[in-house]
């Protein structure tokens, strides 16, 4: 969604994510991108491949994400 989009860091922490499977690369390569999006319910996704692979201003704590149901992961 936001693959290499070098300059994206808008507040987007209100989304309903909730029904989404497929998170993969959503912020690969999202240079800038460093927002709270720890209340997202991600716990439907069975997808997360380099969800933030290169995205090297990212420092936000998703320790609390339940990814059980993922089946899917790299780097």
């Amino acid at each position: 969604m936001f693959l290499w989009t070098s300059s994206f860091n808008q507040d987007i922490s209100g989304w309903d994510v909730s029904s989404g499977k497929y998170f993969g690369g959503m912020f690969e390569r999202a240079s800038s991108f460093n927002q709270d999006i720890s209340g997202w319910d991600v716990s439907k996704g069975i997808y997360f491949p380099n969800v933030f692979y290169g995205a090297s201003a990212f420092n936000q704590d998703i320790s609390g994400w339940d990814t059980s149901s993922g089946t899917l992961f790299r780097r």
